[in-house]
């Protein structure tokens, strides 16, 4: 029997499939890795948008001005906060148009349906629209709202966001403060008539009344800035107190800048250890963080950057990570110090007579 003989054509052969089966194996396993790098990538930014998401669907919920969202100029979403202040369900409002919720005119006299018509289509040309409405909730009672009115795009589709808050409140104060101002106007004239006795007694008394109807000017003034550019404030902060989100409008508000505020504490910032009372507001944040539900609404004395006491209406949530543990506090603010000074000046005049 005769040995077998090798071909080295077939040895050279089979050692050229082998190297490129390992070349393939490789480039295999660089695919795979690529792969298991974007997939890790793509979880990261599915858990960003998750979280981005729960603040917003947060902050949607616990607002506390109604906010509507309307495409072709019927109302499609809206939350918690309109059926409260609407008094009705969901179902009485998502598919109605704004003018259903509306008395037939507004108090300068024209059609409600044509006026809303006319800020909607504003609205959708690109010009945000903030103004005073006349609105009416299911049982037909009419209340004072102010509303912000934006042209947005949800997935493409054009709608409207309409943030609406209601300044029955707001308005009665004025109403208040006006007659404080009408009786305070008639007393001044029944003593100057009185006092034309003298032409001293009656030029002082001309001074008196000059410098009370400046004095009440320039609060008239003061506060309609103030309504006039009312907004809600909206801030996060971890459970040791120090900020980590701040909207655009605290950041103006408090007047700081992004760098200044992120990653400091309230206390020192937009909260004094001490309000003008003496209450301690340093051990009132640690008892917040501690347990937020305790203050899911509260009210207290803020600062600005300049020191300038400030009153605001805070809505307190706890938010909560993957664990189920405390993590964050979201705090939705409304500024109240245009009342606080309101009720001061209606007290003070009460003193006086």
């Amino acid at each position: 029997m005769s040995d077998r003989k090798i071909n080295p054509r077939n040895r050279h052969s089979n050692k050229g499939a082998e190297l490129k089966v390992d070349e393939r194996i490789l480039e295999l396993q660089r695919a795979n890795e690529r792969l298991k790098a974007e997939n890790i990538e793509l979880k990261l930014v599915e858990k960003r948008l998750i979280s981005s998401e729960r603040r917003y669907t947060t902050i949607f919920n616990n607002a506390q001005d109604t906010i509507f969202i309307a495409t072709d100029g019927t109302f499609t979403d809206c939350n918690p906060k309109t059926m409260e202040m609407y008094g009705c369900r969901r179902e009485d409002i998502i598919w109605q148009k704004p003018w259903e919720f509306s008395p037939p005119q507004q108090p300068d006299g024209r059609d409600s349906r044509e006026k809303a018509m006319e800020k909607i289509f504003s609205s959708q040309a690109g010009n945000p629209q903030r103004f005073e409405w006349k609105h009416r909730k299911l049982d037909g009672t009419v209340f004072d709202a102010e509303i912000n009115l934006n042209h947005i795009e949800v997935e493409g589709v054009p709608g409207l966001l309409a943030i609406v808050r209601d300044i029955s409140e707001r308005k009665k104060a004025q109403e208040e403060l006006q007659r404080a101002h009408d009786e305070l106007e008639t007393r001044v004239e029944q003593r100057t008539n009185e006092l034309k006795k003298t032409n001293k007694l009656l030029e002082l008394e001309i001074v008196q009344r000059r410098q009370v109807e400046e004095a009440l000017r320039q609060s008239e003034v003061k506060h309609r800035h103030l309504v006039e550019n009312a907004n809600s404030l909206i801030l996060e902060m971890d459970i040791s107190g120090n900020v980590t989100f701040i909207n655009k409008f605290g950041l103006e508000f408090f007047g700081y800048d992004e760098a200044e505020i992120l990653g400091h504490n309230v206390i020192g910032t937009i909260v004094p250890a001490r309000d003008s009372a003496g209450k301690d507001l340093e051990a009132m944040i640690r008892d917040i963080v501690h347990d937020p539900t305790k203050y899911s609404h509260n009210e207290n004395e803020n600062m600005r950057r300049n020191g300038e006491r400030v009153w605001i209406v805070w809505t307190n949530q706890p938010l909560y990570n993957e664990e189920g543990l405390l993590s964050k506090i979201l705090c939705i603010g409304i500024n109240r110090t245009e009342q606080k000074r309101t009720e001061e000046i209606l007290a003070q005049q009460t003193k006086e007579q």
